[in-house]
């Protein structure tokens, strides 16, 4: 039998909002150094943690095709520590595992002048107590070598306000079995996409 929802999508006996939560998508392999590099644009990923079967979630995936800076997923490297904001200073320090993980993002990030910190699980940002991610806009590198951390200037930055009002947006929403990444058939997605310049379009 196929996977049922844990509650009915229609009916007004059922009818209540569903909030998904960021997530790292399965498939993403955490280990790939290339995650430490920033790039136009990201893939965020939303889950239901509360489904009523734990091996099937339902996603859904925000495809940015660019933001105004360019960008670094925190959450999908494993590379990363973890990260520290110092309100009072306005400023954000990345820890790093690794002098060779440190040593990719540094010469990475050195590059932009102004780049865009994106992460949910950390101790920073509006997201530590809405649960939603935090994007942090960084600018004025400093890097450690003994500490193996790399600090920047740091403004909060509504997701919003960090997507090029000229780029595509795509949501697409599935659900699949956690530890079976395969992808779906097309029939199995639904997708909306904002068009540049605000319109939308859905299949």
């Amino acid at each position: 039998a196929g996977h049922r929802p844990k509650y009915r999508r229609t009916g007004k006996p059922h009818s209540r909002w569903h909030t998904l939560h960021p997530t790292v998508h399965p498939a993403i392999d955490r280990t790939d150094p290339q995650h430490l590099k920033a790039t136009t644009g990201l893939s965020l990923h939303y889950h239901d943690p509360h489904a009523a079967f734990p091996r099937i979630r339902s996603f859904a995936s925000v495809h940015v095709s660019e933001f105004i800076h360019p960008a670094v997923a925190l959450e999908h490297s494993a590379h990363i520590v973890e990260t520290i904001c110092h309100s009072n200073v306005s400023t954000i320090t990345v820890q790093f595992r690794s002098r060779d993980a440190w040593a990719i993002a540094k010469e990475d990030w050195k590059t932009h002048p102004n780049a865009f910190l994106v992460a949910f699980s950390d101790s920073c940002g509006l997201g530590r107590e809405s649960g939603e991610r935090s994007i942090h806009r960084v600018r004025n590198m400093t890097a450690s070598w003994g500490k193996m951390e790399i600090a920047f200037e740091m403004t909060e930055t509504p997701l919003k306000d960090a997507i090029h009002p000229d780029r595509d947006v795509e949501i697409v929403i599935n659900t699949f079995e956690v530890h079976d990444p395969r992808p779906s058939v097309p029939n199995d997605r639904s997708r909306l996409r904002r068009r540049a310049g605000g319109a939308k379009a859905s299949r």
